[in-house]
């Protein structure tokens, strides 16, 4: 247990010095000027049976989303939309490596109960006091998840705006 612990911190003080370097990534911004890369996760099938076509984006360099240890770091959204390019959902994690992350999920349609936001916070003076001690409880509780919580009307129209704005440069579509 005590080699896992100190792996652990050995890690952490490098990628907490890192992570304050790092450009803030701010969830539901719509990603102009910035590099952006679709991918298709359905294949080869322009549309699936039911109509519903999804995406993948990723925004930033590829050589910025993971920090030099390892760890995840970046934006990835998910637009999944009707035959007629109408967005059904929209999913956007965005991972800040040991500063935690948000997840959003928001569902189109008339119950905004459906849409969610979940953010992750890493306590990294409690983090290191954990390590330091060998307190895998301690090292839970470093990382920080409240419930999540619906999104607010301005979260809605954001992502709203978000998920036509990937759609319409979205890879495969008909006229591109």
């Amino acid at each position: 247990m005590r080699p896992k612990l100190l792996l652990i911190g050995l890690l952490a003080l490098p990628l907490r010095m890192h992570a304050q370097q790092a450009t803030r990534l701010v969830p539901l911004q719509i990603p102009e000027g910035e590099i952006l890369r679709c991918i298709r996760p359905d294949g080869a099938q322009p549309v699936r049976a039911n109509g519903v076509q999804s995406r993948e984006f990723r925004i930033g360099s590829p050589e910025a989303e993971r920090t030099p240890e390892g760890l995840e770091r970046g934006r990835k959204i998910t637009v999944a939309a009707d035959s007629l390019g109408r967005p059904l959902l929209l999913i956007e994690e965005v991972s800040r490596g040991w500063d935690g992350g948000v997840v959003i999920v928001r569902m189109f349609g008339h119950d905004s109960t459906a849409s969610m936001r979940q953010d992750v916070t890493v306590d990294s003076v409690a983090l290191a006091r954990a390590i330091a001690a060998e307190d895998w409880t301690g090292v839970s509780s470093a990382v920080l998840s409240p419930p999540p919580r619906l999104l607010t009307a301005a979260e809605r129209e954001q992502a709203d705006r978000l998920a036509a704005w990937l759609w319409a440069r979205r890879c495969g579509r008909p006229d591109a």
